[in-house]
């Protein structure tokens, strides 16, 4: 059966994704980085501050903290983009329908205590809607590894609030192995992070593909069917016009019966007085 809702195929997505995951190894390479940052910023703490390797290794760590920081940025923009496309494609093609608007996508990320759980509610969506849209309901399918979501998001949880307490740590002026500690579980959540979420995006542009395939079999199975209606609607009206100009095609007049009346020539008539 042929759904009567599919109009256009899902937009693209996958260039996005590309770049997603090309900022999310970007991400994951400089987390690395940070957590040797942060442990030689803690090596050079009691140096002089006039010693020249000591201000040069301040200098060059300052530089890759801006450049991590630069990175963090593309890669949260590029994912969101990713994000809100791949929440959109599925808007059109239920049921089942997500629960919320494609502006969520991108909007949960900004509201406080909300972005603790909407986004990942909406990255189940995308994970288990996908791979099911345009599908009947006896072909339903679960894609293997679910619980990597919930281990993407814990670790995204955990890099953040270890780093939000180091910067606070850092603020009142403690000591640094702690604030260390902090950072290097940071660092590495995130690494974690990274690359869990790598692999969703993968695993989903995957399905999207597939999508995407599926409706373009759909759109020619609904265009042969409308071609084939159309020629029988022509084929109903050439016929009633046919039979409009020529009524007798329909109706032909009677035709007298044959009888057994000899023609005039053979019957016998009386001799003439």
């Amino acid at each position: 059966m042929v759904p009567d809702y599919v109009t256009e195929p899902p937009r693209p997505n996958a260039q996005r994704a590309r770049t997603a995951c090309s900022f999310m190894w970007a991400m994951l390479v400089l987390s690395l980085l940070m957590i040797f940052v942060n442990y030689m910023l803690v090596e050079i703490k009691d140096r002089d501050p006039e010693d020249s390797s000591t201000a040069v290794m301040a200098i060059g760590f300052g530089l890759v903290a801006f450049i991590y920081l630069v990175v963090y940025i593309l890669t949260i923009i590029f994912f969101i983009m990713w994000f809100r496309r791949a929440y959109y494609n599925l808007q059109k093609f239920g049921p089942p329908y997500p629960d919320y608007s494609e502006g969520w996508a991108s909007g949960a990320w900004f509201v406080p205590f909300l972005n603790l759980v909407r986004p990942v509610q909406i990255m189940r969506e995308i994970w288990d809607l996908t791979p099911n849209a345009l599908r009947e309901p006896s072909e339903k399918k679960e894609l293997p590894g679910g619980g990597m979501i919930s281990f993407w998001w814990a670790t995204w949880l955990i890099g953040n609030i270890a780093a939000n307490i180091a910067s606070r740590i850092d603020t009142f002026g403690s000591n640094a192995s702690a604030i260390f500690i902090l950072q290097v579980i940071s660092g590495i959540s995130h690494v974690m992070a990274a690359y869990l979420l790598i692999q969703i995006i993968r695993t989903i542009s995957i399905e999207e593909e597939a999508l995407a395939e599926r409706t373009r079999v759909v759109t020619l199975q609904r265009q042969s069917e409308w071609m084939h209606a159309q020629q029988a609607q022509e084929q109903e009206a050439q016929t009633n016009s046919q039979n409009w100009q020529n009524p007798a095609a329909d109706h032909p007049l009677p035709q007298t019966p044959p009888t057994d009346t000899p023609p005039a020539s053979d019957r016998w008539m009386p001799p003439q007085q």
